[in-house]
């Protein structure tokens, strides 16, 4: 008797299990756009190869809202002004409509400008991998050394310096 309960019971969760279709269920959808669609949301849009990725995100708890940065080299500026080696950030994964890239993959992406100007793209963007292993060029930040307008302030005021106490000295000299 036992035994026949137990049969029944677990015939039950199989045929349970069975029944019902089985499909991807993703938390982030949206309409895929064409590239003229892309670029018309967009406030800025550039090709170019991913060249970093940085986590900023430390602890023990990690959410897939939490914010990526991808630093790009840009080949071709299509709308704004994204600079030279724009930092886009993303959420960490598609869960939250965040976009994964790599290092050395070839985009075309849009974005647009977030909180403290920062540049931001998401699943929905219409981002399209252009290709893969492409080389990655040299960002190396310039060295720091210094600024122009500071050594032009510095020697101007040492000029000035200078002719005042040549004319002071005159003006000793002669009384």
């Amino acid at each position: 008797m036992i035994a026949a309960r137990l049969l029944a019971t677990l015939t039950l969760a199989v045929a349970a299990l069975g029944i019902g279709p089985v499909a991807t269920v993703l938390a982030c959808t949206c309409m895929q756009l064409g590239a003229g669609e892309a670029l018309a949301n967009a406030q800025v849009a550039f090709t170019g190869v991913v060249a970093r990725v940085e986590d900023p995100n430390s602890g023990p708890i990690i959410s897939s809202a939490d914010p990526i940065i991808y630093t790009f080299a840009v080949e071709e500026a299509l709308k704004g002004e994204p600079g030279s080696a724009p930092q886009v950030v993303s959420a960490r994964e598609s869960a939250s409509c965040g976009m994964t890239f790599a290092v050395g993959q070839r985009w075309t992406v849009y974005a647009d400008v977030g909180g403290g100007g920062r540049l931001e793209t998401g699943l929905c963007s219409g981002n399209e991998l252009l290709a893969e292993d492409v080389p990655v060029p040299d960002l190396a930040e310039p060295e720091a050394g210094v600024p122009i307008q500071l050594l032009l302030l510095v020697g101007v005021g040492l000029l000035v310096v200078a002719a005042s106490a040549f004319a002071f000295t005159r003006r000793s000299r002669a009384a």
